[in-house]
């Protein structure tokens, strides 16, 4: 289902210990949550995804030492109240999409079919990619592909999805390929395939508001980390990690770092998993 990223190096700095309560906040499928839960036979795990297929993978996969919730990380501490739990000791952030809604059809998510613009992490409500390419104005489309995408020329993009959207409502994957094909000159098929994630993802990350996602999660995170406690978040985007950064820089007080470099993937798993090439980890402990 989905090859967790930098997993030995995340275990090993999270120091994971018997009385620890680890907090998933992007549980997926799994992946990394199920390979906590076998280092140590004691320590308790809270799993959270908007997902609804990765809540019920997980369901069958975690077991009993594993409490899962469907919702956004963001909303973590109003998701936690039910449960009765006031902190954890752990927790872990993978902000990467899952191989799953990559490569499922009808999500979205790939521009390797031609499938319905839709991209919410969350299917069951919110804005579609295909109402978000419809009504954004100019400049909300020329900022997002610049700063989510790395697209610093995007002109001929932008005033083709509104020549297009004037005509006739995007509505499928292929038709924004199509439009992306005809803006950009690519000279060979890895500068086609690179450019075409770039424009996807910086939809996505627009789609599911996931800067804004992470923002509003660190300035909640204060109140549920125990003192002692650490958090590992693995990053996929400049923008991501500029933002993880940042926050930490200006709670120096509070916060101190494990890896005073930032971990990224070794050529090893490169080679096994290349969706691994851009993953940036960074582990923070609470001090303050």
């Amino acid at each position: 289902m989905h090859v967790p990223v930098l997993l030995n190096e995340t275990i090993a700095l999270m120091e994971l210990c018997d009385s620890d309560l680890v907090l998933d906040g992007t549980v997926g499928f799994g992946g990394h949550s199920s390979h906590i839960l076998a280092a140590n036979p004691i320590l308790r795990l809270i799993g959270i995804d908007q997902d609804p297929a990765a809540i019920a993978h997980s369901a069958t996969v975690l077991g009993e030492r594993a409490t899962l919730i469907q919702g956004n990380f963001s909303n973590t501490k109003k998701l936690l109240t039910p449960l009765g739990v006031q902190s954890v000791t752990k927790i872990l952030i993978d902000l990467g999409i899952s191989s799953y809604q990559l490569d499922s059809a009808g999500r979205g998510f790939s521009f390797m079919n031609d499938e319905p613009l839709d991209m919410q992490m969350n299917p069951n409500g919110g804005r579609s990619a295909a109402q978000w390419l419809n009504t954004a104005p100019e400049k909300v489309l020329s900022d997002a592909f610049y700063n989510w995408g790395d697209l610093i020329h995007n002109r001929n993009l932008v005033q083709g999805i509104i020549q297009s959207r004037r005509k006739s409502p995007l509505k499928t994957t292929g038709e924004l390929v199509m439009l992306v094909k005809k803006s950009y000159f690519f000279g060979s098929r890895p500068k086609m395939m690179k450019t075409m994630s770039q424009v996807f993802q910086a939809i996505r990350i627009a789609v599911n508001d996931e800067l804004g996602v992470i923002q509003r999660f660190l300035n909640d995170e204060l109140s549920i980390m125990s003192m002692g406690g650490r958090i590992a978040i693995i990053s996929f985007h400049s923008g991501e990690d500029r933002l993880i950064k940042q926050f930490f820089k200006a709670h120096t007080d509070q916060f101190r770092p494990i890896n005073k470099k930032v971990v990224t993937a070794e050529q090893d798993e490169i080679r096994q998993n290349s969706r691994s090439k851009p993953a940036k980890l960074r582990v923070y402990e609470r001090i303050g």
